[in-house]
Parts: structure tokens; sequence; C-alpha cells
């Protein structure tokens, strides 16, 4: 396959802090689009399904929950296929259910770590005020 075969053509990839801007070109009809790409280590809890076991130290499941769907995570409570990784808390009775479907279970200092990440990252890319 030959770079002519393809119909469409990125003809700029335009670099932001934590994501980019791809402009494409159909070369049928020289329509132009552009798609936004994000770096998914800045933006961890981004489009993720999170569930919270176990009670939490620093702050109430229902607490985490809202910080987590702020940041445009999914929370649920019950673990599934579509659960992107299990937050730990003390006497976490759903962590051996995480581990038989192979889900990621992650700690709360980690939960805070990707909030705290992300919400730099965010700041980063609303520039200054």
């Amino acid at each position: 396959m030959t770079f002519s075969e393809f119909d469409t053509v990125a003809t700029d990839v335009l670099p932001w802090p934590h994501h980019q801007i791809i402009r494409t070109t159909d070369r049928n009809s020289g329509d132009t689009r552009m798609q936004d790409s994000f770096n998914e280590a800045a933006f961890p809890l981004r489009g993720k399904s999170i569930v919270f076991a176990g009670d939490l130290e620093a702050v109430t499941r229902r607490q985490a929950s809202g910080i987590a769907r702020q940041l445009g995570a999914s929370v649920t409570s019950d673990i599934s296929a579509k659960t992107d990784f299990v937050v730990a808390g003390k006497d976490g009775g759903r962590l051996q259910q995480a581990a038989d479907q192979n889900i990621k279970v992650v700690s709360e200092a980690d939960f805070f770590a990707m909030v705290k990440e992300q919400r730099k990252n965010q700041r980063a890319l609303k520039g200054p005020q």
C-alpha cells in the first residue's frame, strides 16, 4: 500500500501540552477535519469506570465518587468487565472479585495522585487566568 492509496491524509499535527490536534484532509472532496487526541497519562481518570471498595480514610466514598465524576470518570458500585480499576479502601471486600477478573486495584493514595495529576494538567490547558 502506498501513500497515494489513502483517501484521507493527516496534513498537520498541532501539539498542545497534553493533547494534540490532528488536521486531516479528504483527498477526494478537499474537506478538512480537526480531531482532538488527548494524552491518556495526563488525564488518568477521564473516561474510566471506577469502583470504590471498602472505607476510604481521607474522604467518604460519596465524596470520592463526586471527585472522580468531576474529572470525567464514571463510578459504579459493581465490578464488571467494564470496570477499569478498583480503589481499595480499608476492609475492601470485593478485592478478590477484582483480582479474579484481572481488574487493576489501586490504593486510595494512588487514586488521589491521579486526581492531583489530572487537575494540574487541566489547569495547564487553561493557561494563565
